[in-house]
C-alpha cells in the first residue's frame, strides 16, 4: 500500500521503464530461513534508498477468489501426459497437465496492479484447460474463465501488506 502525499513517484511505465524499479537480497544460506530478518533488512534498504518508511501490517485487504462449479471440478483434471505450456502468451494459453496454483499464479501476474489471485477451488491435482481470450484483459479473462467453471470473485480478508509512508518529520 502507498500512503504518501505524492504518489507520482511510485507510476510505472514499461514502454520507457519510467519508475521500474528492481530488487535483489542475497543473504548467506543459512540466513535464508530468516524471514523476519530478512524482511526487515529490505525495509531498512528501502529506507536508505528512496527515504520511505515501510511497514508490514495486517490489514484487511480484496482479493480476487478463485472458485470452481463441481463439474469443473470433475472436468478439468488432466488426461495425464507430459507438462506443458503452449500458446502465444497473450490470446491463447494452453495448459497441460499443470498444476492449478502456478496458473491462478500465473493469470494474476497479468493483473498485479489488482488485488490477488486467491485459489478457493479445492483443486489439488494438476489439470488440462485452454483459455482462448486477450489473457491481459480482465473482463475476458474472467469470461473466458466462466466457459470453464472458474469463478473470480471479489472478497475482503485479512492479510500481510507492506505499507510505504512518508518519513515522519
Amino acid at each position: 500500500l502507498i500512503e504518501v502525499k505524492d504518489s507520482s513517484l511510485f507510476k510505472f511505465d514499461y514502454t520507457t521503464y519510467k519508475g521500474v524499479y528492481n530488487y535483489s537480497l542475497m543473504v548467506p544460506k543459512e540466513r535464508q530461513p530468516k524471514t523476519l530478518a530478512n524482511q526487515k533488512i529490505m525495509q531498512r534498504d528501502l529506507k536508505n534508498y528512496f527515504g520511505y518508511d515501510v511497514t508490514v501490517e495486517t490489514r484487511n485487504m480484496p482479493y480476487w477468489a478463485v472458485r470452481a462449479t463441481e463439474k469443473a471440478k470433475k472436468s478439468l483434471p488432466t488426461q495425464g501426459g507430459e507438462s506443458s505450456i503452449e500458446g502465444n502468451g497473450l490470446t491463447y494459453l494452453e495448459y497441460k497437465n499443470v498444476s492449478f496454483k502456478l496458473i491462478v499464479r500465473e493469470l494474476w501476474n497479468q493483473k498485479q496492479e489488482g488485488p490477488p489471485f486467491i485459489d478457493e477451488t479445492g483443486i489439488t491435482e494438476n489439470i488440462d484447460i485452454a483459455l482462448n481470450t486477450f489473457i491481459a484483459d480482465f473482463h475476458s479473462l474472467r469470461k473466458e474463465l466462466e466457459k470453464h467453471g472458474l469463478f473470480l470473485v471479489k472478497k475482503k480478508k485479512e492479510m500481510k501488506v507492506i505499507v510505504i509512508r512518508d518519513p515522519d518529520q
